[in-house]
């Protein structure tokens, strides 16, 4: 296991066209759940998460291995509007868990963990 902090996510807009309204975003006052492709079953740990800088980082323990992900949020949303890019601004949501995937992120530039 290495502690690692890395950008989660940053506000722009992703390949969908989807912009997440970071100030609008509701951060649980406790730990969240890291799990691997967005399966529940596959919790990697449990990791602080928070904003800083005008983006939200997570910080905890990752097995080495995959340090190679690409992190990602799940959220639940609440409000949203269509944009100009053809997506949705996400003006309302709840954050539930940090994911890392193989895949990368909608937004490209949010890079695999290793790479931050």
């Amino acid at each position: 296991m290495k502690k690692v902090k890395f950008i989660v996510e940053n506000g722009n807009v992703d390949s969908d066209g989807n912009v997440i309204k970071l100030d609008g975003l509701t951060i649980p006052d406790k730990k969240i759940l890291l799990i691997k492709d967005f399966d529940a079953s596959k919790a990697i740990s449990k990791v602080d998460v928070y904003k800083e800088d005008g983006v939200l980082k997570a910080e905890g323990e990752i097995p080495e291995e995959l340090l190679t992900g690409f992190p990602a949020v799940g959220i639940q949303i609440i409000k949203s509007e269509p944009n100009e890019h053809g997506g949705r601004n996400v003006l309302e949501a709840k954050l539930y868990s940090v994911s890392l995937c193989q895949q990368p992120n909608a937004d490209p530039s949010i890079k695999r963990v290793s790479e931050q």
